[in-house]
Order: structure tokens, then C-alpha cells, then sequence
């Protein structure tokens, strides 16, 4: 009989589910390269811009992440050095010991073979392998358990001294300290197991996850979760747990800076999914109206009445599941390039983005030059109005990056959606492992049955450190100062998950498109400006569905009806 999980109380439990921190922090302790890549974004780097990662808490992401590490580079350092001592004190049962690893770990490779061969195919894989095996078991194993295990072998000992097999009682010192090292080594394997079950089954699980420390679930429990966190304290203080992720601009205060690298600049964001571009002239509506009859605007008088706008789908309406519209979020964003930064480091506008090379980029410029940005644009510094929508428990997210740009002639408008994709599969598969300690014990002595073939990955797990790029004097890389990608995107999956998250992309994504092309066309009315050509224009992206596909050389095609397709790596495919 299992024992029955406990909840946790949650006397502030949030109105919203947030699945997708829960799924991240049990992926830290489950998938050692994930972890490793969230330690070398956020906090190998000191002088690193901090990463924008909407949908999820970064912060108790990045806390276990650490304690992960350090739990795994532990336990990988014990394990190593204890088979080393007892490969010292019995070395024909080490051999053997690597022999069985062999045949485990080649039985576990032609399972997977055979599970992506396809059906046909299936049987002829495993019987080759069946095959291979058995020569490998009779040519190698078997020879070996002989020699250690035959008739007389009882009378044999191996002197580690001499490195010669000597007369002497069966149970000598070396036999008893071997026998020793291997059921250590067995109980710190079995012992990870079952902290990383613990962890996935009761600490993440649903109604008890929480990344503030409290009462145990178990025993070690939040002291298992704190590892590694004093050492790296500076660097998780720029990451506070429980902090928000995404909320509306103070229009009074400062407007968030991102400093990226890479070609993609709306890091955290997730792919681009079907941008599009408007430029179209500002003539005077009527035919005998003259550019007089124009009434001039300022561009952030624009943004503003399209923020507006977008605004009014916060109303409780069917035209949203769950009213998600009813969490839209609306913040300003100005984007910086790391290599244009760092080649303009002399620039006088620097020094609202880095002030100084040894510390990191600002996280947000002042007011008054995020106005002049939006007013007057650099090459290197864009200013953006950004719309975004958390659905399906934060784990599917839609951010659209406006921007604009006018003068007395020429409207110029840049529609940039983007859609973090769920979560990948394998990492939203805890709460489907079963509650008895079954399943971490078979796991476990199967990493103990291949501990000699894991060696060379464990002495790099537990002695290779995440350090700062090297710089030499006097040149800055811009690897140092921009990020690259966020935690969300690093766990992203290739594509949606069901229908409904395909269509609901789809709806928000529509949805705010048309408002934000009928509320541009009103505003442009209303300062008498013609709406022909803009109307032309907007007709060919909602019915004709103008896309640019790819990088900035990719292709424009025009398709006859509205699609809802693929939106993971398919988007950047050409259509046929």
C-alpha cells in the first residue's frame, strides 16, 4: 500500500494555475543539459542583460536549477571516486562490472532502435542486436565471470600490491573492501533516484508545489532545494522568486530595456509567427480636400489610441476562452543589438543602454529617451509597444511587438506576433509517474548496472565548471552583454499541442490584428486623412493572409484563405 500524497496548504494560492514554473523546476532535477544551460545563461555571465521570460517564475526556475547542479556534480563526483577505489581493490570484478554495462546499455540502444524503426522493421533491429549480444556474452562475459567465479578462484586472491593473484582465504581485505565500495556506489545511485522521484511526485506536484522554504514533504526536502543557492547569491538576487513576469507599463516610469544577441531581437518571446508590414501615404480625404484639411499627429499619439483600443477586449465576452483577454498585458519595450552596442560603445547614446563594461546592461531607459526613440528611431535602438496573452495555464503565450513610424506624408506600420509554444512533453510528464518507489528503484540499479560506461560523463558532470567567457584586455564581446534566450524557450516544444491551442493562437493573433487595423483606420479618418490605400492594404493582410515567412530574405506569398497550420519550425517553410 503507497502512502497517499499530502497537499501543502496554499493559503495565497494565485487565481491562475502556474503549471508552467511547476513542470520547469521538476525539469532542473530531471534533465541535467537543461539545467546546465539555464546556470550558463543567467548566471555564468555577471555583465549578461537579464532575459524577459513571460509565462513563467524565473526566479524558482533558476533556484533549482542551481540546487539540481550542485546535488548531480555531488553525487557524479562520489560515484566516480568510488569506482575508482573499487576497480584498486578487485579489478577482475571492475572488468566485469564494465562487461554486464556494456550488454545493459546495448540492450537499452537497440530498445530505442527498435521503437523508431518503423513497424517492419522493428523485429529485424532487435534481432540483430539480440544477436550481437549474445556473441558479446559468450566471447567476453561469460570467460570473464568464469575467471572470477570458478572452482579455483576461492583459493586465489588479487594482491593490488604486486598486481599478481596469490594464495589466500576467499574473504581477504580487498574482498571485503570491494564489496564495501560497490554497495556504497549502489546506495548514492539509488539514493539520487529516489530524491529526484521525491521531488517530481511530491514537491512538484500538483496542489503542493511552492518555491518559498517551509515544512518538508519529506525528509532533506528543502534542504536538497537550497543547494548551491549561498554560492551563488549575487547572481540569483537579480532574480527574486515569486516576482512577476509581464505587467502593464507605468506610463510615468521607465520603459524595459533588452540588450539581445543572435539574429532574433524579441528574445523570450518565442518564435515569430506571421508578420507583416503596412507603408502607405497620409493624403488628405475628399475630393477637393487639400493637405490642409490634415489634422497632424504625433506617432505615440497613435500608439496610445491602439492601446486603447486593444484595451477593450479586457470586457468578459465569449470572444476569448477563459477571458484571457481579460489579462491582456501592454508594456512598452525598447531593443537594443549586443554587437551594435558594443561597436557604437564610444557612442554618446551608449550610455543610456551600458554605462559601464563591467556591470550589466540597464534594465530600462529613462522616459524622456524612450520618447525620443519612439519619435526618432536608431539603426541600433527600437522602440516597440507590446500586447501579450497568457492562455492554457501560462504555458502557451502570444506577444505582438508594434511599432510605428510617421511623418507629414507616410504611415509605416510593423505587426511582429510571436508565440511561446508549450512545454515539451516529456517535461509535463510528472504528474503521470506512479506514486509506489517501483519505478525509482528499477531505475536505479540500472544506473548502477552501467556505472563504468557513465564514467567519463560523471568526471565531466562533477569537475568541468561553468565559467565567464574569456575577454581578453581592451575587447568587449558581445556574448557577455546580450542574452540569447529565456528559460521558456529553451523548454519549448516544436509545435502546439492540441487543436484548440492551434486555433486559439490563431483567434488572439486575428483578433488583435483586425482591432488594431480598424482602430488605425479610425484614427486616421478622424484627422481627415484618406483611408483608400490603407484599406487596400489591411484588405490583403486579414482576407489574402500576407505573411513573411523566414528571415528577412525569406519569401512573401499570398494565399486565398485564412490557414491555421504548424507554427513551430513549419513556419519558416516555404508554402507550396
Amino acid at each position: 500500500m503507497t502512502e497517499p500524497r499530502t497537499t501543502r496548504p496554499r493559503p495565497h494560492a494565485p487565481v491562475q494555475r502556474d503549471e508552467t514554473t511547476r513542470y520547469l523546476c521538476a525539469a532542473a532535477h530531471s534533465d541535467p543539459d537543461f539545467a546546465d544551460a539555464l546556470v550558463r545563461e543567467y548566471l555564468s555571465e555577471p555583465t549578461r542583460a537579464i532575459t524577459p521570460s513571460p509565462g513563467v517564475d524565473l526566479g524558482a526556475v533558476l533556484r533549482e536549477a542551481v540546487a539540481a547542479r550542485i546535488r548531480r556534480r555531488s553525487v557524479d563526483a562520489v560515484v566516480v571516486v568510488l569506482f575508482a577505489a573499487f576497480a584498486w581493490a578487485s579489478p577482475p570484478f571492475a572488468v566485469l562490472w564494465f562487461a554486464v554495462a556494456l550488454v545493459v546499455g546495448a540492450a537499452q540502444l537497440s530498445e530505442r532502435a527498435a521503437e523508431r524503426a518503423p513497424s517492419g522493421n522493428a523485429v529485424v533491429v532487435r534481432g540483430v542486436v539480440l544477436l550481437v549480444l549474445l556473441v558479446v556474452v559468450l566471447t567476453v562475459v561469460l570467460p570473464l565471470l568464469f575467471q572470477a567465479l570458478g572452482p579455483d578462484a576461492s583459493d586465489l586472491v588479487y594482491d593490488p600490491r604486486t598486481g599478481r593473484v596469490v594464495d589466500g582465504p576467499v574473504l581477504d581485505t580487498a574482498a571485503i573492501v570491494a564489496t564495501v565500495l560497490f554497495l556504497a556506489v549502489a546506495g548514492v545511485v539509488l539514493a539520487d533516484r529516489l530524491v529526484v522521484w521525491n521531488l517530481a511526485t511530491r514537491s512538484f506536484s500538483r496542489g503542493n508545489f511552492t518555491h518559498l522554504p517551509g515544512e518538508d514533504l519529506w525528509q532533506g526536502e528543502w534542504w536538497v532545494r537550497r543547494l548551491g543557492h549561498g554560492r551563488y547569491r549575487d547572481e540569483l538576487a537579480h532574480h527574486p522568486a515569486g516576482g512577476s513576469t509581464s505587467s502593464d507599463t507605468a506610463r510615468r516610469g521607465p520603459v524595459a530595456l533588452v540588450v539581445h544577441r543572435g539574429f532574433h531581437p524579441f528574445v523570450g518571446a518565442g518564435p515569430i509567427y506571421q508578420p507583416w508590414s503596412l507603408a502607405f501615404p497620409l493624403d488628405p480625404s475628399g475630393e477637393r480636400a487639400s493637405r490642409r484639411d490634415v489634422r497632424g499627429f504625433a506617432v505615440d499619439e497613435l500608439y496610445d489610441a491602439l492601446e486603447d483600443d486593444l484595451r477593450g477586449l479586457r470586457n468578459r465576452s465569449s470572444l476569448s476562452p477563459g477571458n484571457r483577454f481579460g489579462e491582456l498585458t501592454v508594456f512598452e519595450r525598447v531593443v537594443v543589438p549586443a554587437h551594435a552596442l558594443v561597436e557604437r560603445i564610444d557612442d554618446p547614446a551608449t550610455v543610456h543602454v551600458l554605462p559601464d563594461t563591467q556591470r550589466r546592461p540597464r534594465a530600462a531607459v529613462e522616459r524622456d529617451r524612450a520618447g525620443e526613440l519612439l519619435e526618432q528611431p536608431l539603426e541600433w535602438m527600437r522602440y516597440f509597444r507590446c500586447f501579450q496573452v497568457e492562455t492554457w495555464d501560462r504555458n502557451l503565450v502570444i506577444s505582438v511587438y508594434l511599432h510605428l513610424g510617421v511623418d507629414a506624408g507616410t504611415l509605416y506600420v510593423e505587426w511582429t506576433p510571436c508565440v511561446l509554444l508549450p512545454l515539451k512533453r516529456r517535461y509535463q510528464q510528472i504528474d503521470q509517474q506512479p506514486s509506489g518507489a517501483l519505478r525509482p528503484v528499477a531505475d536505479g540499479l540500472a544506473d548502477l548496472l552501467q556505472v563504468p560506461v557513465s564514467l567519463v560523463e560523471r568526471v565531466v558532470s562533477a569537475f568541468a565548471r561553468i565559467t565567464p567567457l574569456p575577454q581578453r584586455p581592451g575587447v568587449l564581446l558581445p556574448a557577455k552583454y546580450g542574452a540569447l534566450r529565456s528559460v521558456r524557450e529553451m523548454a519549448s516544444d516544436d509545435d502546439v499541442e492540441n487543436y484548440f491551442q492551434r486555433t486559439d493562437l490563431e483567434r488572439y493573433v486575428k483578433v488583435l490584428e483586425t482591432r488594431v487595423l480598424r482602430a488605425t483606420g479610425r484614427f486616421l479618418e478622424e484627422h481627415g486623412i484618406s483611408v483608400t490605400e490603407f484599406m487596400s492594404q489591411a484588405q490583403q493582410v486579414v482576407s489574402k493572409n500576407i505573411h513573411i515567412e523566414g528571415p528577412v530574405t525569406g519569401n512573401v506569398f499570398m494565399g486565398d484563405e485564412n490557414r491555421v497550420g504548424p507554427v513551430g519550425r513549419a513556419t519558416s517553410r516555404k508554402k507550396r
